[in-house]
């Protein structure tokens, strides 16, 4: 099973509501998934924070990582 991006994008969505996300931006830089990077309405903009980061499996489909892209600075 070959995960294709707009799966990747439905399972982001089951995680992450398309109501509560303020951008996206998604990339397949590795081979075996498919990065969702994001912030939420919940971030605030004026602060120096990291962006949040959603890997999904290209294989499985699962999500194999949620959390800080540690992109902050």
């Amino acid at each position: 099973m070959s995960v294709s991006k707009e799966q990747a994008l439905g399972v982001f969505h089951q995680r992450h509501a398309s109501a509560i996300v303020r951008w996206f931006e998604i990339a397949d830089s590795l081979t075996n998934c498919w990065f969702v990077r994001f912030s939420t309405i919940y971030d605030n903009p004026c602060i120096l924070q990291p962006s949040r980061l959603v890997a999904v499996s290209k294989s499985t489909g699962e999500i194999v990582y949620d959390g800080s892209a540690t992109d902050e600075g």
